[in-house]
């Protein structure tokens, strides 16, 4: 892939994660939002506290794309995981290789805001606003688990791929549940996402049949 197809496809991505930030507040002016946490309430918070909170959901994350690292050759015995490797492989890393840093910052970061403003606040935080109060923990395990299918869905490029990115929307799911604050699964979204570019950009590839570490 060309470099000048690598720009393309970055404003592809830039343009993509806008129009999901449209489609968020679409939802929202319908009602569709976490009614728990209106827009001109959620960056009445304190931030520092709110950036470390998403810096410790990150971790759990970041653990593991450290483990698939180092620890690559028997975890990719699993197909589930090869899929996923040769995925990055192949089409990732060739997207990434000649993106700068702040490409990927900026596109971290709108993946990180378009994606948990869509899926999170307005899917998870609307559909369990809108179910009955007397449903109790029920209604938010459906709204987890309906936007988290549906999150899955959209990163559905092969088996695997999917099925991790619906693991991960529980995750982001839960741990917008447990701290009621959305911009936490935006701050740890965006962070992965900016590592594992840099990760995959930089470091994830093949000379000759073999990985090799790119500089």
């Amino acid at each position: 892939m060309e470099a000048d197809d690598d720009v393309h496809l970055l404003w592809v991505g830039f343009i993509v994660e806008g129009g999901l930030i449209a489609i968020a507040m679409f939802l929202a002016w319908w009602g569709l939002y976490d009614h728990a946490q209106p827009l001109d309430e959620i960056f009445v918070v304190n931030l520092s506290q709110i950036f470390g909170l998403g810096l410790l959901a990150t971790l759990p994350l970041l653990i593991f794309l450290v483990a698939f690292h180092f620890l690559r050759p028997p975890f990719v015995r699993f197909t589930f995981l090869r899929s996923i490797q040769d995925f990055a492989q192949t089409e990732l890393h060739p997207l990434f290789r000649s993106s700068t840093l702040l490409e990927m910052f900026l596109l971290s970061l709108m993946a990180g805001i378009g994606e948990e403003l869509l899926f999170r606040w307005c899917l998870q935080g609307g559909i369990t606003s809108l179910l009955p109060s007397s449903m109790g923990g029920g209604a938010a395990a459906i709204g987890i688990l309906v936007a988290s299918i549906l999150f899955g869905l959209c990163h559905w490029v092969n088996n695997s791929y999917g099925i991790a990115a619906l693991i991960v929307g529980v995750y982001f799911g839960v741990v917008m549940l447990v701290t009621g604050c959305v911009l936490i699964p935006i701050i740890a979204h965006a962070l992965y996402d900016f590592v594992a570019m840099i990760y995959i950009g930089r470091f994830l590839g093949r000379v000759d049949g073999r990985e090799a570490i790119h500089p």
